[in-house]
């Protein structure tokens, strides 16, 4: 047996403290403990779980770090039938302006992502969902939010998780779809605390609790040698304990090749922290299967991050940003851009303390007492200065600021470093 958990986010207390130590992890896993599993094509990461240049996702997966599986892989049938919005290649477009996607079994679904050819406007979208009910439950359309990552990537956002077997997006107009995402989450199970009630043995090979949880998820039972066996108990159990409380929406178990009917009519129980019980579930299923998922309903905790402890940096910096990526509806706080709103920008930055916000024109090319010193990034800071201004004049512009502007004042540059100018031909409107 194979076991996969997916999950939104940490949102209960911590079992035990983990410690950010930096080691050798083996090839196609990364993390302080070597605890995640690398999902770019080719196994092709860096020891922080990022896409060597020219690397991408793997088919099946998507996200910050390529951590979040992809239910438009997983069984899904699309409407209309076009394989290059789940191929897993981003430069594979098709002129659409709808899509469906049903699965035979429901889903928890929260979010999605979607990557137009350009920048298209998906302003107009709607998404609808099928909730899994009787074969006469009607079609409700959900509201979302829309958190555009870059000009061709958008997230979409449901305000309350459901449990789906039909989704549909509407894009009110013809747009250029090179992909769609569905979130189903990450696996929360790979390389935790594992007991079984006992252990078959092999000559030369036991087969352990741990082989569960150990990213491989093949069925063939000689051949990969990745499945967890009891010694024959006559009511088997097995048990992995989380490092840290996880908020567990979907079960996933992957039976052996052979003998698939000893897993039939198993019992799975799910407790927290303290012991309380969050699912009791028992197969029916008549026949026996190669995989069994078990789905249930679950809320995001307003964290994000793969450890859940990411400060969001939002425009407005009281919003709780995206659980999974760190996105942000008011978009990035000034200064920042892209994915989770980590990455510096040029262009977006602001002067940070200054006294008066209304320091907006210009600044003269040829300021002669500005720092002209180059930084850790190479650009000399006063033309550096020139462009944030340039934004700041924009910016301020907008929201009609008309007061005398300071000479003094500082600003942070593509790495983060407080830096303070003194200049005194700064022109004020």
């Amino acid at each position: 047996m194979s076991l996969m958990l997916f999950y939104y986010c940490i949102f209960l207390s911590k079992f035990l403290r983990i410690e950010a130590v930096q080691i050798a992890c083996s090839e196609g896993w990364f993390g302080s403990s070597c605890q995640y599993k690398c999902h770019c094509v080719n196994n092709n990461c860096d020891g922080q779980g990022l896409c060597l240049a020219g690397s991408s996702c793997e088919r099946g997966w998507f996200g910050p770090l390529c951590q979040y599986q992809d239910l438009a892989t997983v069984g899904a049938i699309l409407t209309p039938s076009d394989s290059r919005i789940n191929d897993g290649n981003d430069e594979t477009c098709s002129s659409l302006q709808s899509i469906m996607i049903t699965w035979d079994i429901a889903h928890q679904i929260t979010w999605a992502r979607v990557e137009v050819m350009g920048q298209e406007s998906l302003s107009n979208i709607t998404f609808s969902i099928r909730e899994k009910c009787s074969d006469n439950c009607s079609i409700i359309i959900r509201e979302i939010t829309l958190l555009p990552v870059d000009d061709r990537i958008t997230d979409i956002v449901l305000t309350r998780g459901v449990l789906a077997m039909e989704v549909t997006f509407d894009f009110g107009a013809s747009i250029s779809l090179c992909s769609i995402n569905i979130n189903g989450g990450r696996n929360v199970a790979l390389k935790q605390a594992t007991w079984q009630s006992s252990v078959y043995r092999e000559p030369n090979f036991e087969f352990g609790s741990h082989l569960a949880v150990d990213g491989h998820n093949s069925n063939n039972f000689y051949t990969y040698l990745s499945c967890s066996h009891t010694l024959g108990d006559i009511i088997g159990s097995w048990k992995v304990t989380l490092a840290k409380s996880e908020n567990v929406h979907r079960y996933v178990l992957y039976n052996r090749d052979i003998s698939q009917q000893r897993l039939q009519g198993f019992n799975l129980v799910a407790y927290t922290s303290n012991n309380t019980v969050v699912l009791n579930y028992t197969d029916q299923d008549e026949e026996p299967q190669s995989v069994y998922t078990i789905t249930t309903r679950s809320m995001a905790s307003g964290k994000y991050g793969l450890e859940c402890a990411k400060t969001c940096n939002c425009n407005d910096p009281t919003e709780t940003c995206f659980v999974a990526t760190g996105g942000c509806q008011s978009g990035c706080a000034v200064g920042y851009q892209g994915e989770g709103c980590t990455q510096a920008s040029v262009t977006n930055y602001y002067v940070a303390n200054s006294t008066s916000a209304g320091c907006v024109d210009h600044i003269d090319e040829q300021c002669p007492n500005c720092h002209s010193d180059s930084d850790n990034s190479g650009l000399d800071q006063r033309k550096l200065l020139i462009k944030i201004f340039k934004q700041a004049q924009r910016v301020q512009s907008d929201i009609g600021m008309r007061e005398k502007c300071t000479s003094t004042f500082s600003l942070l540059n593509t790495f983060g470093l407080a830096l303070e100018y003194k200049c005194a031909n700064i022109h004020c409107f």
